[in-house]
């Protein structure tokens, strides 16, 4: 598939996990960009970040890498999830809009029903 189609994916994912009210989620670039005075380029981001990074309530991380067609993830991607995961965070692998906002809502609903049990959770 083109990068119109996984750009397009990306802002309609940012569009419906935002809408569940369940994270803060925006779109992490990658990238070299070149400064206006200097001829050294800059680079931006880490090799193998999702496309989109965010808070889950609770306070938990959450990476989304986006997918399309016969799109397979870099090795570079597989560590980052690795690292990610490591440390307790959600890495989501979608190909569609409904892959994310199941896994938010899950992780959500999880978070929502487990937080009592945590020390400190009443309160006192």
């Amino acid at each position: 598939m083109s990068q119109r189609a996984h750009e397009q994916l990306v802002r309609a994912i940012l569009v419906a996990v935002s809408a569940t009210n369940r994270a803060a989620v925006w779109r992490q670039e990658t990238g070299v960009g070149v400064p206006l005075h200097g001829t050294r380029p800059t680079r931006y981001g880490r090799v193998g970040s999702a496309d989109i990074t965010g808070i889950l309530d609770g306070g938990r991380r959450i990476e989304i890498e986006v997918k399309t067609g016969r799109a397979r993830q870099t090795p570079e991607q597989r560590d980052y999830q690795a690292m990610i995961e490591a440390r307790g965070g959600l890495y989501v692998l979608a190909r569609t809009v409904e892959d994310a906002v199941v896994a938010v809502v899950s992780a959500s609903w999880t978070y929502r029903h487990t937080s009592a049990l945590r020390p400190g959770a009443d309160g006192g």
